[in-house]
């Protein structure tokens, strides 16, 4: 399916004309590209490992020629001897026009791809090339310092462009020719490397970047293949209308890009302006993108977010167009304050769900303690100082379908496999306490908070990402409790013939903590893609009373990572 758009048009005049697809088209059919239109045959070049010699009149080749496929229009009466129904992109073909014809365009829509030609070494292939539209480069330019292809001789030629009369025309004046973009060339190429261009994409495949669902970074890499440094700028731009039928355009895909300013200073940067990258000789160098979910503009049910990044060089050479695309969830855009205050968004026809719903694992530093001094007014108890090391707590929380956050003590995470024998998937459930795990299961991960006592999950009030809070008790009784001991006469909360149990506040003392999840942005975490997608970070704020006079207040900073998505948890 294609869900990005960009037209490409074919300007086409009588007799033979070379053409370069580089986008994918939505409607490729021969029969209804050239309805109505005074197209005799398409010709697409097959050429295999081989001797023979090259032909530079397509004329002169037979349909059943095993180096050309081709399609005949039904008014040529050769349509019963068409081998191909459709065009392709990345493709180069030969297109026939009648040669009473008046010259015309034909539009394409479609997804830009990446070239991807098949080389055939030390004989002449049918391509095109990258070029940058418009005024495009000089044939010497675009190949300087690429070792493949030889375009300094005129005696033995390496390009050769297509004359309307079908006859191949040797490009003798490379230094005062100029490129065209969409339009293919009779190539030789040296070895089977495939190189068109200076420099080209790898890790992308076709050239679609595919966010789907829950994608958060795309990698790629740029390839210098000439034997100087390129300056390659990348820029974002927007998708086409979508055609009738075809899935709404949602919005923009909100970018950011991974800054490597040092072997130890990165940062994310929102992508809203052009960046450079330096791609040395003859080397390589990695880009990573990714998508900030929680800046999406809101979407309704098949609509699909569409963005385009252009990859150019600065020399204004080549230009490389990559399709980018994120499916909607009810969730996007929840930074902004109309996501409400769980994340939410259920009014776009799609599942209502919690933008962070899942497992949360982290901890936090308590690296703050309250030191009540006196004061003429009393006891200030509220100030705090740095302890002399951090002290780390373990933080577990789980956030289900409605945002609602949960405090957890442990979870048993536990492997569930659905679907048939033959090709299984994992999936996981999650149980707040260890008798609810069925029996016989296997590979099971507990996972603990030690800091706090036995305590089924506790619902925290607010809202994930903005601010959780939530109070338990340690009861006087409870075996976990610091007065409490079992065998000493003073503190095990029994009288004196060890038959009744004495109240709270005799030789034991309930305890109350109030736990608060401030969530900030302690770094540069707005650019950065995994900010609230998969990373949360802020101040942990605790409050214990019970134990002392005065509360006792600790905080220090916290993380938390999801490690899973599973909304519900069994307790």
């Amino acid at each position: 399916m294609l869900l990005l758009w960009v037209t490409q048009t074919l300007s086409l005049k009588p007799g033979w004309n070379a053409v370069n697809l580089f986008v994918d088209p939505l409607v490729g059919g021969c029969d209804l590209v050239f309805t109505n239109l005074p197209v005799r045959s398409v010709w697409l070049w097959d050429r295999q490992f081989t001797t023979r010699n090259f032909i530079t009149d397509p004329a002169h080749t037979l349909p059943e020629d095993d180096h050309w496929r081709n399609w005949y229009s039904s008014a040529s009466g050769m349509g019963f001897a068409s081998g191909i129904r459709a065009m392709s992109g990345g493709q180069s073909y030969l297109i026939e026009v009648y040669s009473n014809a008046a010259p015309f365009t034909v539009t394409l829509k479609g997804q830009p791809i990446l070239p991807a030609p098949r080389w055939v070494p030390h004989e002449m292939n049918l391509v095109g090339f990258p070029s940058a539209p418009g005024t495009g480069p000089y044939f010497l330019d675009y190949f300087r310092g690429l070792p493949h292809i030889d375009v300094s001789t005129t005696y033995d030629p390496a390009l050769f462009s297509v004359r309307t009369g079908s006859t191949g025309l040797p490009l003798t004046a490379p230094a005062r020719t100029r490129m065209e973009r969409g339009v293919a060339y009779w190539v030789r190429l040296r070895d089977v490397t495939g190189c068109t261009a200076p420099f080209t994409i790898s890790g992308l495949g076709n050239g679609l970047i595919d966010f789907s669902t829950n994608g958060v970074t795309q990698d790629f890499t740029l390839v210098n293949n000439s034997t100087s440094a390129v300056q390659v700028v990348l820029s974002t731009a927007s998708s086409e209308a979508p055609p009738t039928g075809q899935p709404g355009l949602a919005g923009p895909v909100a970018l950011s890009w991974y800054h490597v300013i040092s072997f130890t200073n990165s940062t994310w940067v929102s992508f809203t302006a052009p960046f450079t990258v330096t791609v040395p000789a003859s080397g390589q160098a990695g880009v990573r993108l990714g998508i900030r979910r929680g800046d999406l503009v809101p979407a309704k049910a098949g609509d699909v977010y569409q963005s385009l990044v252009n990859v150019q060089d600065t020399a204004g050479r080549v230009l490389y167009q990559l399709p980018v695309r994120a499916t909607p969830t009810a969730t996007a855009g929840f930074r902004s304050l109309a996501s409400g205050a769980k994340g939410l968004k259920d009014n776009s026809g799609l599942p209502a769900s919690s933008a962070f719903e899942g497992l949360w694992v982290g901890g936090a530093d308590i690296t703050f303690v309250n030191n009540p001094v006196p004061t003429t007014n009393g006891w200030n108890y509220t100030t705090l100082s740095p302890t002399r090391s951090a002290f780390p707590v373990t933080l577990l929380v789980h956030v289900d379908s409605n945002g609602v956050s949960r405090l957890l003590q442990r979870v048993l995470v536990v492997p569930t496999t659905t679907g048939p024998t033959n090709a299984t998937t994992t999936d996981f459930t999650l149980y707040a306490d260890e008798s609810l795990v069925p029996p016989g299961s296997s590979n099971v991960v507990r996972l603990c908070a030690t800091t706090i006592h036995y305590i089924p999950p506790q619902v925290m009030s607010g809202s994930f990402f903005l601010t959780n809070t939530c109070s338990y008790g340690l009861d006087y009784n409870d075996p976990l409790n610091p007065f409490k001991h079992l065998y000493h006469p003073y503190h095990d909360n029994l009288t004196s013939n060890y038959q009744t149990n004495l109240p709270p506040g005799i030789e034991s003392y309930t305890l109350n903590r109030a736990v608060t999840l401030s969530f900030t942005s302690l770094t540069n975490f707005t650019a950065d893609p995994m900010w609230g997608a998969m990373e949360a970070a802020g101040i942990y704020s605790e409050t214990i009373t019970g134990l002392r006079e005065w509360p006792v207040i600790c905080a220090g900073p916290f993380g938390l990572r999801r490690i899973n998505t599973v909304n519900t948890i069994q307790q």
